[in-house]
């Protein structure tokens, strides 16, 4: 690719810069440098009350040095929604600046904005995008305490509040499971990133005793029949992503081929599915070999749900450590245009 002074323009200023792009080797040092140099932001943290805040947008931050000039955040029920400017406007250089701002930030003309790549005078340069199918299924046994779920929840709710989820980006769809599953909802009940986050504000997380099991198949099955169905709002030309988040191994313990059965069958009709094992503290109770047994136990289904046994796999140690996931989760929910 011959870099011309009005593509390295394009590398600078383009709306979205991927790390992939900071790291291809056919950029020049000089331009690697200056993009690396944006000056990093302190934006108000879009995962808390924005109402209490008192700032009504805050900037979209792409990562740890660039913003979108193109898209905000807008409070919203006290939530801060992802939101798109009309066609050819862009961010106020306020929001920019400060990271936040009391009006309508959309007020520049900005050429970057246009809809089409051809209009921003792009070509050759490969950028990244939020636009596959993406499903949450997520584990709600009774082995979670209301307080963790909650913190899934929150969790679920930042990841999905930095991917826009309108078309024509990312769908989203959700369950929840214990000895049932609980359809969330399907990624055509909605076409707007405000009914999405409401809709999984309000998942089903409080489950009776007597539904106390642990029914992975039935949700993995369900993931695959149900949510990835093109009845559903499934799109069979974007990459299709399942987020796996279970505390530990089916129960009722004799249905765990089922389990391995369905995540196999799963991997046939997804481009990657992803495992979050939530801690389980019965994992680290009795003797050094029943803490053993238990873990072997676990492992062969854990080893059988992710695609790539290494790459999408996250084993966490407490709930809290679930914002360390959110960048990762962003990332791999993009792919390249």
């Amino acid at each position: 690719m011959q870099i011309t002074p009005k593509i390295i323009q394009a590398m600078l200023l383009f709306p979205i810069i991927s790390g992939s792009l900071l790291n291809n080797d056919l950029l020049p040092k000089w331009i690697k440098k200056e993009v690396k140099k944006a000056k990093t932001r302190d934006i108000p943290m879009i995962d808390q009350d924005c109402k209490t805040m008192g700032r009504p947008y805050a900037a979209y931050q792409v990562n740890k040095t660039l913003i979108h000039r193109c898209m905000y955040f807008e409070c919203y029920n006290r939530e801060y929604t992802l939101k798109s400017c009309p066609d050819g406007l862009g961010v106020s250089r306020r929001i920019v600046k400060k990271g936040y701002s009391n009006s309508y930030p959309c007020t520049r003309t900005v050429r970057k904005c246009r809809h089409t790549l051809l209009e921003k005078g792009v070509e050759n340069i490969r950028v990244s995008g939020c636009g596959p199918d993406i499903i949450w299924v997520i584990d709600v046994s009774c082995s979670i305490t209301e307080v963790n779920k909650m913190k899934v929840k929150n969790f679920v709710s930042a990841v999905t509040r930095r991917i826009p989820a309108f078309p024509p980006f990312a769908q989203f769809g959700a369950l929840t499971f214990a000895s049932s599953v609980y359809d969330t909802l399907f990624m055509n009940t909605y076409n707007n990133q405000k009914n999405v986050m409401n809709a999984l504000r309000h998942m089903k997380t409080k489950i009776p005793k007597k539904e106390c099991g642990t029914a992975t198949w039935l949700a993995l099955q369900s993931a695959r029949e149900s949510q990835l169905s093109e009845k559903n709002g499934n799109r069979p030309d974007r990459a299709d992503i399942v987020v796996v988040m279970t505390d530990g191994r089916t129960n009722p313990p004799e249905e765990w081929m089922k389990t391995v059965e369905q995540a196999r069958l799963l991997h046939k009709v997804t481009d990657k599915v992803i495992l979050i094992e939530l801690p389980n503290a019965s994992l680290h109770q009795g003797s050094l070999k029943q803490q053993q047994e238990r873990k072997r136990l676990a492992e062969r289904e854990f080893s059988e749900i992710p695609t790539d046994k290494t790459k999408d796999r996250y084993s966490l140690s407490t709930f809290d450590d679930l914002e360390t996931l959110i960048e990762d989760l962003v990332n791999l929910s993009c792919f390249q245009l």
